[in-house]
């Protein structure tokens, strides 16, 4: 018997499973790419592909996101003037 924090007499029960191990990375285990296989990357990675705009993706789309927030800022000045 064992007193638990609040000082009963409890039975002691060893834990299950003991402590748990961290599972090996595979970070240092690599292998290089086949020229086919890079050539396959190449043509099916969206990005190294290029099947992207970047003009859409870095100014267009933030643009249209900061005049939404800027016209619901301003919808906001609106209501409280005119509510309170």
């Amino acid at each position: 018997m064992s007193p638990d924090p609040y000082k009963r007499d409890v039975p002691y029960v060893p834990p299950v499973r003991g402590y748990e191990q961290q599972l090996e990375l595979q970070l240092n285990k690599t292998r290089e790419a086949t020229p086919e296989e890079c050539a396959q990357w190449e043509q099916e990675d969206f990005f190294r592909a290029g099947k992207f705009d970047s003009m859409k993706m870095f100014v267009v789309l933030p643009t249209l996101i900061q005049l939404i927030m800027m016209a619901f800022m301003f919808s906001v000045f609106w209501f409280n003037a005119n509510n309170f």
